[in-house]
């Protein structure tokens, strides 16, 4: 997944600090459900991510493999789910940058 994060790596550490906080007043019945949907928006292997890019796009999974597009395509899905997940994040009262914080939890030492 190639996504252009729209914050620098300290920002995000700093968001991240203050998404813990929210977690932790939402209490552990809210974390469940925000976990559930989120993992309710991304498939579990990769033939069913495929049927689910190709629906996204409105062709059959056949064509979505046999397509040179298929890299473009399975970057707008990705985009689509990353678009997803923020505003499912947004619903519980977090901004815009703590919600990237918190999808980008395990991977901020990479940036």
């Amino acid at each position: 997944m190639n996504i252009k994060v729209p914050y620098s790596k300290l920002e995000l550490l700093l968001a991240a600090i203050h998404a813990g906080d929210k977690l932790g007043r939402l209490g552990k019945e809210s974390e469940d459900i925000i976990k559930d949907k989120l993992t309710r928006l991304s498939p579990d292997d990769n033939k069913s991510k495929n049927a689910e890019i190709a629906e996204f796009h409105g062709i059959s999974v056949q064509d979505l493999i046999n397509s040179p597009n298929m890299v473009y395509m399975s970057s707008q899905y990705d985009h689509h789910l990353v678009t997803q997940s923020i505003e499912i994040l947004k619903s519980f009262d977090f901004s815009d940058k703590e919600s990237w914080a918190i999808l980008l939890c395990d991977k901020l030492e990479d940036l």
